[in-house]
């Protein structure tokens, strides 16, 4: 299935997709796209303009593919997507269980993952182009991001650091045995 969204500020919701291939190009233009859940390959091309991904839940054995393209985009992983903690926490990971492949493109681009509601006790590594763990079976791929943002919950929480990419790496631990 090929969706191709036309030219402008599109707003566009996939609450499910089916277990073959879905692609889908935003066309030039500010867009989102919110993500409630997808099986099978879903791939989303955010080609002009400044974009924002929400991934807010994917099936397990899922693969979405999240490309950038051009500009300045944001990708957000969350329940609560595009929310991010400011003085509470906000949002957990756990309906991500399929395999998200972020590729930033062109520009500066911001990876989020926020699992800062989270009371669960979590372990996770951090590459320069990974993470894993956290309880996401299928975990993140990253490349051409010049921010990652990772938020960890109020439980108590391990996170290795194998290694981080070339940009900004911020790690937001949460309150710990809270």
């Amino acid at each position: 299935l090929n969706i191709w969204l036309g030219f402008g500020n599109n707003v566009f919701t996939i609450n499910s997709t089916h277990a073959g291939e879905t692609t889908v190009y935003t066309a030039a233009g500010t867009d989102t796209v919110y993500i409630n859940d997808a099986s099978g390959l879903l791939t989303v091309n955010g080609e002009q303009d400044a974009d924002e991904f929400d991934v807010r839940a994917t099936s397990l054995g899922s693969e979405v593919r999240l490309n950038g393209q051009e500009d300045a985009d944001t990708f957000n992983l969350s329940d609560l997507a595009p929310v991010l903690p400011a003085a509470t926490t906000s949002g957990k990971i756990d309906s991500i269980d399929g395999l998200v492949v972020i590729d930033g493109g062109r520009d500066r681009d911001t990876v989020n993952v926020d699992d800062s509601a989270n009371a669960a006790n979590k372990a996770a590594t951090l590459t320069s182009n990974t993470l894993r763990g956290l309880e996401m079976p299928g975990g993140v791929n990253y490349a051409n991001a010049e921010d990652f943002n990772l938020w960890l919950g109020t439980g108590t929480d391990g996170l290795y650091i194998d290694s981080t990419h070339a940009g900004t790496t911020d790690v937001f631990m949460g309150d710990g045995n809270a």
